[in-house]
């Protein structure tokens, strides 16, 4: 259940995707991540509005590697920096990393890694589940705090996925 992205402008780069429920290790992967034995970004859902806004953040990460304008020291990094509409490393970092006590983990791995896939998911323990699952585990209140999203725009087409790549795309404009 996992999900392959492919960047028409970045052809030589890919991501894989997976979203995990009920994970029971996740203070064990981001220790793997500290000792460099894994090399992937591991992002708690809660704030993350769809899988397109997943695809955005992503894109813009790659986007920032092949032109050398990275505000990170990683692609991983770069993608939880890209999900956020803060300019704070650290505030995205905090909101979007996951938590040693998080029970759902989105994992992104993308083609730069040192890391496969496959070690990725036999690392994880936990349900993987369908990408387009995401909406169950975000919280929307949590979302329309942070990203500072109102009413008005929700009702215009009714869609809070686009309200936050909107914030996404304007941020360092």
């Amino acid at each position: 259940m996992d999900t392959k992205f492919e960047f028409e402008n970045f052809p030589k780069y890919t991501a894989m995707v997976a979203l995990f429920n009920r994970v029971e290790n996740c203070g064990e992967l981001k220790e793997a991540l500290r000792n460099g034995t894994l090399d992937v970004a591991l992002i708690d859902p809660t704030l993350v509005g769809g899988s397109f806004h997943v695809h955005c953040a992503i894109n813009k990460a790659i986007a920032a590697m092949s032109s050398g304008t990275m505000k990170t020291r990683s692609g991983h990094a770069e993608v939880l920096y890209a999900l956020s509409g803060s300019r704070s490393i650290k505030e995205a970092f905090d909101r979007f990393g996951a938590r040693n006590d998080s029970r759902a983990l989105l994992a992104v791995l993308l083609s730069t890694s040192c890391s496969s896939w496959s070690d990725v998911l036999s690392l994880v323990r936990g349900d993987t589940v369908p990408l387009d699952h995401i909406g169950a585990l975000r919280s929307k209140e949590q979302i329309l705090e942070f990203f500072k999203i109102c009413s008005r725009e929700i009702a215009a087409d009714g869609n809070i996925e686009n309200a936050i790549v909107s914030r996404i795309a304007c941020r360092d404009v």
